[in-house]
């Protein structure tokens, strides 16, 4: 009587299988590899780059999504795990707070470096219009790139 050759998982395998690993342990397997990982994150970033592509999957997804069974069926996922509850502590979060007024500021006032920011509030508190604050920004961050070049004897001041 000669041995029976079976998988990790306990899976008896036939006599020809060279992978020691049953089907469904050996996809596994595959799909863990990082070279795997690679080539499917690649190919699925070339197809999101065709707008065709986009605009079906994005029809598909609303008119699914549009089905009175299917929101019906998210309603009650969401009371399920209490996503209700979720949502307002997060916004009552100071932590996540701070994290979406940063956020935020960085989004609107892009145009102002960042250790600025407050100085343009200053400015926008004192009445300055949003022209003009841009134009002093403008000329303190350039001065503070000469005073920089100054202290490293790149310029004559």
């Amino acid at each position: 009587m000669h041995d029976v050759k079976r998988c990790a998982c306990g899976t008896r395998l036939s006599n020809r299988n060279m992978s020691g690993r049953c089907h469904p342990c050996g996809l596994a397997h595959h799909n863990r590899l990082p070279e795997t990982k690679a080539k499917r994150v690649s190919a699925m970033k070339r197809v999101w780059q065709r707008p065709e592509y986009r605009q079906n999957h994005s029809a598909k997804l609303k008119a699914h999504c549009a089905q009175p069974e299917v929101l019906e069926q998210r309603r009650q996922h969401a009371k399920k795990i209490g996503l209700q509850s979720m949502g307002v502590e997060a916004m009552r979060d100071p932590a996540l707070i701070a994290k979406r007024s940063l956020r935020g500021t960085l989004t609107k006032m892009a145009w102002c470096p960042p250790h600025l920011i407050e100085d343009a509030r200053e400015l926008r508190k004192a009445g300055y219009r949003l022209a003009e604050i841009k134009e002093i920004i403008a000329e303190r961050e350039e001065a503070e790139k000469r005073e920089v070049r100054v202290r490293m004897g790149l310029s004559n001041g």
